[in-house]
């Protein structure tokens, strides 16, 4: 699928947004809502930083013209994160 925007959403992200539960949907369901989001034109995106891990195997992807903005964008994203 070349463009998510009529990508419906799972059961698990609903629940997930409903009561913001980041537990509660899968590393998929996250990629596919922000597809989902850029395609349907909601969501301008001109860096990407993505961290995974499976056990002890952690990797990252990532879209940037400037490593010093990724960095200053995953620090931003900590602090909003830890803010909930």
């Amino acid at each position: 699928m070349d463009d998510f925007s009529k990508a419906p959403m799972s059961i698990s992200e609903i629940r997930a947004q409903k009561v913001r539960d980041g537990s509660m949907w899968t590393p998929r369901d996250v990629l596919v809502s922000l597809l989902r989001e850029i395609d349907a034109g909601e969501r301008a995106v001109d860096t990407l930083f993505v961290a995974f891990a499976h056990g002890d195997e952690v990797g990252y992807r990532q879209s940037s013209s400037d490593a010093i903005r990724t960095v200053g964008i995953i620090e931003h994203a900590k602090r909003l994160f830890l803010e909930g």
